[in-house]
């Protein structure tokens, strides 16, 4: 109830909403039960919505005695950003080759017994 919007991304079209009371309700209430003083968040470049979010909770948060930190996303040896949605999509073209620079080989492998070849026989069917 406090940032429906967080979880209505697909129809939410503006990028700057305000999170605030979010933010209060975790740093009054829940940061003190659990004894927390630093948050860790994701970088996030894409998503207008977590960016906002992420923003905010920069500001407000030292005014609660909070630390945020900001976790850079990590990238592949092209400087391309890991995000799930490019792996899935490679996934569902069957372009195992590429998903070498996003994950591990142990991943990759479970990914190909799961998946692989899997699509054309539902396509055919």
């Amino acid at each position: 109830l406090t940032c429906p919007e967080y979880f209505l991304k697909d129809y939410v079209r503006e990028k700057d909403f305000d999170v605030s009371g979010d933010i209060e309700i975790f740093c009054k209430y829940i940061s003190p039960a659990l004894g927390i003083k630093k948050r860790f968040v994701g970088e996030e470049p894409f998503d207008p919505i977590t960016n906002s979010y992420n923003t905010q909770m920069k500001e407000l948060l030292p005014e609660y005695g909070m630390e945020l930190i900001e976790i850079s996303r990590a990238a592949n040896e092209d400087g391309e950003v890991i995000n799930a949605t490019r792996v899935r999509e490679l996934i569902s073209a069957e372009e195992y080759e590429k998903l070498d620079s996003f994950l591990p080989e142990s991943t990759i492998r479970i990914i190909k017994e799961k998946y692989a070849g899997k699509q054309q026989c539902s396509e055919n069917n």
